[in-house]
């Protein structure tokens, strides 16, 4: 969602924050060559006598992990993934027949995840058993945000295999590197352009590859491409529940010996959805067999059963020959609609409660006591950022803000919208000293301070910044907040 200051008449103003995530590109995170002879300490095997260490085959230099024989699971030591951004490097070979080594069949796949945030495994690629024994696949993929957090762990995974020394995978040189930020998750408004890898996109291979490349492309310089036989290429989860939502558009080029190379019949691409049944619906074929090089710009409209939270796009190539043939090309794909805002409103009411001489009337002179209520409300259809709301109001000159027990203990009161017209953000009181809660104070020159817990003429300014994300309208309710405190007319 994007920031925004929104300027205020009067002495009231609204402020969104905004936090900046510094990077350290280059930095190797986690890397392991297996030289050595046993698979800890970074690793750990469902089945020991299914996974190891040996000279059978390596990339560098002499020694690589494998399974073998049976399913297995290998599973990484917890890897602290804290960064903007990561790409996971790796080496894998398809098993062969010489020593230490024989060639996986149909259904004996290897299979390469991750844990992410929430605790669920995700596929990073797979590679098919039955293919060209000793076939060799090398991959640079950027990790999707969900894999950037403190508990992050690699699996390998072999889903089958028969006999006491048959059916090897081996792999080599896996490193993870921090990277710079990667370009946002696909939202609503927002368009990849694949210039900043590929972290919006799991891939799964069977047999075929993907990736990014500058042999082509609409916007400079890259796209991303799938070729050599069977492959898909999901995106990430993306919220298309807003009625903004209208569609999704791309441009696609079917490779050419010019600049990649041409696929053949039968070695077609496909567009796909993903609807609210979680049914994948294609959108179109795009034949392997057609002009060499021709480019084809879509922009396709979809139905309210594309409206859901768990919207995703899919691209299949559905053939191909092994090696560096058969190319699709993909570019700037975007979903379409426009981005919903937060519309604020600040409404500030002052109540008289009373005053030293008038008992029923109360009248606005020295020493009288008003309550101020500050109301902020949210009749867009979107939300500002987490935690960015910091709402400030002056003391009046002539008055003094009282800093005692005005509501539970604390100086002033929250009240949250009831039903649909809760705010979705809290505002707790810890103390009158304390950081970290909702509430500061400020002197003359907008520095905090510690007030005296009774009225205090040296609070110049009070600020509220409440916790958490405010609700957007639906177009039949109004999400809101009020704030309350008090404040005294000085003496004569």
């Amino acid at each position: 969602m994007f920031n925004r200051i929104i300027h205020l008449t009067g002495i009231l103003c609204l402020l969104f924050l905004h936090k900046v995530a510094l990077a350290a590109p280059g930095d190797i995170l986690f890397s392991d060559d297996f030289e050595r002879a046993d698979l800890a300490p970074n690793w750990t095997a469902d089945v020991t006598a299914a996974a190891g260490i040996s000279s059978a085959t390596a990339n560098s230099p002499s020694r690589s992990m494998y399974t073998r024989n049976q399913a297995v699971t290998v599973t990484s030591s917890i890897i602290d993934l804290t960064v903007p951004g990561a790409d996971i490097s790796y080496w894998v070979r398809r098993g062969i027949d010489i020593a230490g080594s024989e060639d996986p069949d149909a259904n004996e796949d290897l299979i390469i995840e991750f844990l992410d945030s929430v605790g669920t495994w995700v596929n990073v690629v797979a590679y098919l058993g039955d293919g060209t024994p000793g076939e060799i696949f090398t991959g640079t993929i950027s990790l999707p945000f969900t894999a950037l957090h403190a508990n992050f762990q690699l699996r390998i995974r072999q889903t089958g295999g028969s006999g006491v020394d048959w059916d090897y995978w081996h792999i080599d040189d896996i490193v993870i590197t921090e990277t710079a930020a990667s370009r946002p998750p696909l939202t609503l408004g927002s368009c990849d352009d694949f210039e900043q890898g590929m972290s919006n996109w799991n891939i799964v291979s069977g047999g075929g590859n993907a990736g990014i490349s500058t042999a082509t492309s609409q916007s400079p310089g890259s796209s991303m491409f799938t070729n050599s036989g069977v492959v898909a290429v999901t995106s990430n989860d993306i919220d298309t529940s807003n009625p903004l939502f209208n569609g999704i558009s791309m441009w696609i080029r079917r490779g050419s010996d010019t600049f990649s190379e041409d696929p053949d019949g039968g070695e077609d691409f496909v567009v796909e959805y993903l609807d609210n049944t979680l049914s994948w619906i294609t959108l179109e074929t795009f034949p392997g067999s057609g002009t060499p090089g021709e480019t084809f710009s879509r922009n396709y409209s979809l139905p309210t059963s594309a409206q859901h939270t768990g919207f995703q796009i899919r691209f299949r190539q559905i053939a191909g020959n092994s090696g560096l043939w058969d190319y699709w090309h993909v570019d700037d794909v975007c979903i379409e609609g426009s981005v919903p805002f937060p519309t604020l409103v600040v409404l500030k009411t002052v109540a008289l409660e009373d005053d030293p001489v008038n008992a029923t009337s109360p009248k606005a002179i020295p020493l009288s006591n008003s309550v101020y209520t500050i109301r902020i409300s949210n009749a867009g259809f979107g939300s500002p950022d987490a935690d960015s709301l910091v709402i400030n109001d002056d003391i009046p000159a002539g008055t003094e803000l009282f800093t005692g027990d005005f509501s539970g203990g604390a100086p002033y009161s929250f009240i949250d919208g009831s039903g649909a017209d809760a705010s979705g953000v809290t505002c707790d009181f810890v103390s009158l000293s304390d950081t970290s809660d909702c509430v500061t104070f400020l002197d003359a020159a907008s520095n905090p301070i510690i007030p005296n817990g009774s009225y205090d003429p040296a609070v110049k300014t009070i600020r509220f910044q409440p916790a958490g994300t405010m609700n957007a309208s639906t177009g039949s309710n109004t999400p809101y907040f009020d704030i309350n405190f008090r404040i005294r007319v000085t003496g004569p």
